[in-house]
């Protein structure tokens, strides 16, 4: 009730759950064909866009459900899963924002005095 009344209103977010807390395949699809492939169809209108999209995944089981993956290759979606443990070297806040951040602060030099 509380997510209710600060805004979280189905309109604006799905939510899902299982008894044993797991998040399963059906969970995930439902997501996929209620929200993410509606919502990329308004974009693709909104924008005038009919290109492929590319769709960075990890490598979450339910991620390569055969009904996704196939909707995925109608709607023109590209999937591309990131390998497992690869994170140091694919992750894009790692490689992008945080890697500059990291090289410029090595080069910082400052005055004790």
């Amino acid at each position: 009730m509380e997510l209710f009344e600060n805004g979280y209103t189905p309109d604006k977010v799905m939510l899902a759950y299982q008894e044993n807390r797991s998040f399963t395949t059906e969970v995930f699809e439902r997501w996929a064909f209620e929200v993410f492939f509606p919502g990329m169809q308004r974009r693709r209108e909104r924008y005038n866009y009919d290109g492929e999209i590319l769709l960075i995944l990890d490598g979450f089981g339910p991620h390569s459900s055969d009904e996704f993956l196939n909707c995925c290759t109608e709607n023109g979606v590209i999937p591309l899963p990131i390998p497992p443990h690869s994170g140091d070297q694919t992750q894009m806040l790692d490689l992008g924002i945080f890697g500059v951040q990291k090289t410029r602060m090595q080069r910082m030099r400052y005055d004790s005095e």
